[in-house]
């Protein structure tokens, strides 16, 4: 409350207290109901109880009447004089002391109004009001605090504790505590969207999702318009996290209604869309929200994003060359360039751009392989191994170092070094035992080359244990009981692999295994889908033709 509001509300309880109490011997007063603060630690008053009715209490009478008319003149020194006289006159008046304390403390001296307060060693609602005002004012948080949760205690439907301590433990990062006084403005304020969001958001924070959902909900029901946007974006991330994609969508359309030139909505859409692989869906957005935020890159990138995965090739490497072009080299924009190129299978463009990468985050492995990738597209074997080893040297992650020396086996196979193959893929299967493409690698190399089956059977079951459902998985493990002569096992594997993928590889395998059963006809049937799937397969016209 402002100083003319607190001193035109004393005048107005004086002229009350005057009407009523005529002759000045019949000294009582009803009370009134409190009035509404406006300051910021929600100071107010209520109506003073007027002294007992004898000669003191008619002099305190006298001298409180007088104080709250100099007040209303202007004259609060005066007015001080006054009250001191009245609290002579009844020293046990908590009343009175109420009046002096909130005339110091509109007079910012809230150190001599907390000595007045605490006079009369009276602990009510209006003490801890005041008190807290008084506290906050000297910078004295803690106090003003537990003089806010008492008054809370005192008086539970009174919002102006709450707010305060809302904001206290917010500052102080207290969550649970912020969010019980935001729960209690939200239950004596229950169409206050903002309240409702404030809550949401810090329930959010608590990773309390159910209950933040309901807050954005009443948030939407208070206020469903435009200017709103907040709960109905807040509420989509929610149904988000709960793998609710359609609710999120539907929350979102119904927003965007509601204002359909919001970026952040059709950034969201953008994403859920795109999660759902339904790229050409989320275009449209992707494109709005570019030309709403046309400075924000990383709209801009999101949009490149979604053209190179329509494989609209030329209008991604557009979008990226030209955030490189404008200053942003930075290695995500390097990184769709490459693979932008391998696409378009200039290997050497691609070279180029994963080395540029490679010099920018040199200590991941991804960056290595890609660089080595395209050398090997090049063909250029050794510099992919030299690649690969170059990178072990800066790579600190074990677990990237673990992916360029499954690299390095899966290069040395290729190149024929069979050995020297298998003795860095058992290092690797040592390194992470728990690698499913490791251990099937290294189990189908030693089954292809009808090395260790039982040792290479085992490497497949384990990689089978983590992956049940991998089809090249199902296929090594059909292959290697084929090698082991097992062929009811290997038909087994093997049909279940080719129900899962349709793979040339598999499918060939599945017709060896029927040849070696002399089922001739089943063993054709599944080589002539495998050629019809690699037609340039020269083992396979050979198969069939025999």
């Amino acid at each position: 409350m402002t100083r003319g509001g607190r001193l035109a509300q004393m005048l107005f309880r004086l002229i009350v207290v005057l009407i009523i109490c005529l002759p000045a011997c019949v000294l009582q007063a009803k009370s009134k109901k409190p009035a509404a603060s406006g300051d910021s630690a929600g100071v107010r008053t209520r109506t003073i109880q007027l002294p007992r009715e004898n000669k003191i209490n008619a002099l305190a009478y006298e001298g409180y009447s007088n104080g709250l008319l100099l007040i209303g003149l202007g004259e609060p020194y005066a007015a001080i004089d006054n009250l001191k006289r009245a609290e002579k006159a009844d020293p046990q008046s908590f009343e009175i002391s109420l009046a002096l304390a909130e005339l110091y403390y509109s007079l910012k001296d809230p150190s001599m109004a907390l000595k007045e307060l605490d006079r009369t060693g009276t602990r009510n609602a209006a003490y801890y009001r005041l008190a807290a005002a008084c506290y906050q004012n000297l910078g004295d948080l803690d106090k003003a605090v537990d003089a806010a949760v008492n008054l809370a205690k005192l008086a539970p439907d009174d919002q102006t504790p709450y707010s305060f301590l809302a904001t206290v433990y917010r500052q102080r990062q207290d969550l649970d505590s912020c969010i019980w006084a935001y729960e209690n403005l939200a239950r004596l304020a229950p169409d206050n969207a903002r309240v409702w969001n404030e809550l949401g958001q810090l329930r959010l924070r608590t990773q309390a999702f159910d209950q933040a959902k309901v807050a954005f909900q009443r948030s939407i029901s208070a206020d469903s318009s435009s200017a709103n946007i907040i709960a109905f974006a807040a509420l989509s991330d929610l149904y988000s996290i709960a793998q609710m994609p359609e609710s999120s969508k539907v929350i979102l359309k119904e927003a965007l209604a509601l204002d359909s030139t919001n970026m952040l909505l059709h950034r969201q859409l953008t994403s859920i869309y795109a999660e759902q692989d339904s790229f050409a869906l989320a275009l449209p957005h992707a494109v709005m929200a570019a030309q709403l935020s046309p400075l924000d890159r990383n709209n801009l990138r999101r949009l490149g994003w979604v053209y190179l995965n329509l494989d609209s090739l030329a209008k991604a490497d557009s979008i990226f060359t030209n955030l490189i072009e404008n200053g942003e080299d930075l290695p995500i924009n390097r990184y769709y360039l490459g693979h932008i190129a391998l696409q378009e299978h200039d290997y050497a463009r691609a070279r180029d751009q994963f080395g540029r990468l490679v010099a920018m985050e040199d200590t991941l492995a991804g960056r290595w392989i890609d660089l080595g990738y395209a050398q090997r597209m090049l063909g250029h074997a050794d510099s992919e191994l030299v690649t690969y080893r170059e990178g072990l040297q800066h790579v600190t992650a074990d677990s990237g170092k673990v992916r360029l020396k499954f690299a390095i086996g899966a290069a040395l196979e290729r190149g024929g070094q069979v050995d020297s193959a298998i003795a860095v893929l058992e290092d690797v299967v040592a390194s992470a035992p728990n690698d499913a493409e490791a251990l099937n690698y290294l189990g189908y190399l030693l089954a292809d080359k009808n090395l260790r089956l039982n040792y290479a059977r085992d490497l497949i079951k384990r990689a089978l244990d983590i992956e049940p459902n991998n089809a090249a998985f199902l296929d090594s493990y059909g292959w290697v009981f084929y090698r082991l002569k097992d062929y009811d096992k290997a038909t087994e594997y093997l049909s279940r692999a080719a129900s899962l993928s349709r793979d040339a590889t598999i499918f060939e395998h599945l017709g060896d295994v029927y040849s070696a059963q002399g089922k001739t006809a089943e063993a054709r049937q599944w080589w002539q889908k495998a050629l019809d799937i690699s037609p340039q397969n020269a083992g396979l016209t050979a198969k069939l033709k025999q």
